[in-house]
C-alpha cells in the first residue's frame, strides 16, 4: 500500500476515513498574475455624476478582473492534480493572496488541500471533481445529513470610493471638524458596495455549479488610501474584498437516528 499525503490533522483524518473518504495526496494550485494598468483619476467622470461634492464609488475593473481571473486559474490548477490523482474531491482547501503595487505590480494566488478517494461514493461522467474549504469533520457531518459539496464559490472586488466633501472635513482641524466625532459615511457606504459586489459574485458561482447554498463563508476586506488633489486635498479609499465559500446541494435528506433503548432486567 503506498503512502498518502494530506494538509489534514488527526481528527480530519479520521472523520474522513469514517464517512469513506480516503486521503490520496496533498494537491496544489498557483497563479502568479501581472495586473494591467487601471486609471485612477477620475476628475471628469466625476462631476458628471455630481461626486465631486457628495462623493461615490466605482469598481476598478481591471485589478477586479485580476484578482478573479487569478483565482480561478488557481483553483483550476489544484484540480487538475486532483483529477490526475484519481480524486473524488479536494477537502481542506486553505488559500493564501498575495499582492504588490496594486496598479503595476502582480498579485499572487496559492490554494493547497488534500485529495480524497471513496470507497463508497462515485462521480458522474458529466461532474467535475468538488472542491471544499470545510474541514473533514464538517464533511463528515455535510455526508451524515445528506448534503453534498459541489466546489468553492468566490467573488473578488476592488472599489475605488471618492470621498465628498464632508469627508475631506473630517480629516482638517482649522478649517474642518476633525474635532468632532463622526461617523466617514462615504467609507462605511462603500465598504457595503464591496461587500454587495462580492456576494452578487458568490452567489452567480453557486448558479453555475448548481448549488443551492453557500456555508464557510469568509469576507476579508483591506484599505489603502489614496490621496489626491481637487480644489484641496481629498482622501480617497480603495477596497479590496474577497468572498470565498462552499457551494452545497442536498442528495438525500435522511432520516431521524435509530433510537436504542437499554432496558434493566432482574
Amino acid at each position: 500500500m503506498s503512502s498518502f499525503t494530506s494538509t489534514l490533522p488527526v481528527a480530519s483524518f479520521l472523520a474522513l476515513r469514517h464517512s469513506g473518504l480516503d486521503p490520496i495526496r496533498q494537491v496544489m494550485g498557483s497563479c502568479v498574475y501581472h495586473v494591467g494598468w487601471q486609471n485612477t483619476d477620475y476628475p471628469a467622470f466625476m462631476q458628471q455624476q455630481g461626486w465631486q461634492y457628495e462623493g461615490g464609488w466605482t469598481e476598478l475593473a481591471t485589478p477586479a478582473a485580476a484578482w478573479n481571473e487569478a483565482r480561478a486559474l488557481a483553483l483550476e490548477r489544484l484540480r487538475d492534480e486532483a483529477r490526475a490523482a484519481g480524486a473524488l474531491a479536494v477537502v481542506d482547501v486553505a488559500y493564501r493572496r498575495l499582492d504588490y503595487d496594486w496598479a503595476v505590480g502582480g498579485i499572487e494566488i496559492v490554494a493547497t488541500g488534500t485529495a480524497v478517494g471513496s470507497r463508497k461514493f462515485a462521480l458522474d461522467e458529466t461532474e467535475e471533481i468538488p472542491l471544499t474549504n470545510l474541514s473533514g469533520e464538517d464533511v463528515w457531518k455535510l455526508l451524515e445529513s445528506g448534503w453534498w459539496p459541489l466546489g468553492i464559490v468566490a467573488g473578488s472586488t476592488v472599489l475605488y470610493v471618492v470621498s465628498s466633501y464632508r469627508t475631506a472635513s473630517a480629516g482638517r482641524l482649522l478649517t474642518g471638524t476633525a474635532s468632532q466625532n463622526q461617523e466617514l459615511v462615504d467609507y462605511t457606504n462603500g465598504l457595503y458596495e464591496a461587500r454587495d459586489i462580492v456576494l452578487r459574485r458568490v452567489r452567480g458561482d453557486a448558479r453555475d455549479v448548481g448549488a443551492t447554498g453557500v456555508i464557510g463563508l469568509n469576507l476579508e476586506h483591506r484599505y489603502r488610501e489614496h490621496e489626491v488633489e481637487r480644489n484641496g486635498k481629498f482622501v480617497d479609499l480603495i477596497i479590496t474584498m474577497h468572498a470565498l465559500g462552499t457551494g452545497l446541494v442536498a442528495v438525500d435528506h435522511g432520516g431521524p437516528p435509530q433510537i436504542y433503548y437499554a432496558l434493566e432486567t432482574d
